[in-house]
């Protein structure tokens, strides 16, 4: 069993894994969106869902735990993310004994031009209260037009690289996730992912982030 957690995932690569990618409940509420997600696969990424998913001997799942707050921080030869606190993904891990799984995608940030929106705008509170009420936010963005036109928004041809690294093994611990001693393993095996993350974002950049602008960067 693995839990695939992703700071940055493209559908064509859980597709590719045959692996289901876990989204927003909303998703499967909405028509149409509901019968995209389930043709490719995908579940709800709600705790539950992910736990019985999980308990299933040889089954994975990948998820994006950064989601809309991390999407708002995409912009061109910038890898940051939202990981610091994030630590349910390592809770359900505890539950089912799933090993964590860290994986990057180079180039993902590199294929749209973000639309800078100034902090306590209207655009800004706008996107705020859009990422609280339904869960997920779209930046403002702009990439390549048809017949070769400079704006638009078909993404960029740039080269996208997912890179998967070593699993870290979790065991199954039955106990109060919430107690000090939940706490603690959850801390423990957070603090193992994030140094295997940081691990496979150094073993690669030099080769898939040649235009980086900055290094892997945990902002929250």
């Amino acid at each position: 069993m693995e839990l695939v957690r992703v700071s940055q995932c493209t559908l064509a690569f859980a597709a590719a894994c045959a692996l289901p990618a876990g989204t927003i409940s909303l998703n499967f509420i909405t028509p149409v969106v509901r019968e995209f997600c389930l043709m490719h696969g995908m579940c709800d990424v709600r705790r539950d869902t992910m736990v019985e998913l999980l308990s299933t001997p040889g089954r994975a799942v990948m998820v994006a735990i950064g989601g809309a707050a991390e999407a708002l921080l995409a912009a061109p030869g910038t890898t940051h993310l939202i990981l610091n606190k994030r630590k349910g993904f390592v809770r359900v891990a505890l539950t089912t004994g799933a090993h964590l799984v860290p994986v990057l995608s180079f180039g993902e940030n590199d294929i749209f031009d973000p639309i800078a929106v100034e902090k306590h705008s209207i655009i800004w509170y706008t996107q705020q209260l859009t990422k609280t009420t339904l869960g997920f936010c779209v930046p403002l963005f702009m990439g390549k037009g048809l017949l070769g036109y400079p704006l638009g928004l078909l993404p960029k041809p740039r080269p996208l690289v997912t890179v998967v690294g070593k699993p870290v093994p979790v065991p199954k611990w039955q106990g109060d996730l919430h107690s000090p001693e939940g706490r603690q393993l959850a801390d423990k095996y957070h603090t193992l992912y994030v140094t295997a993350l940081k691990e496979l974002y150094n073993q690669h950049k030099d080769l898939y982030a040649l235009d980086r602008t900055s290094s892997l960067k945990l902002v929250a």
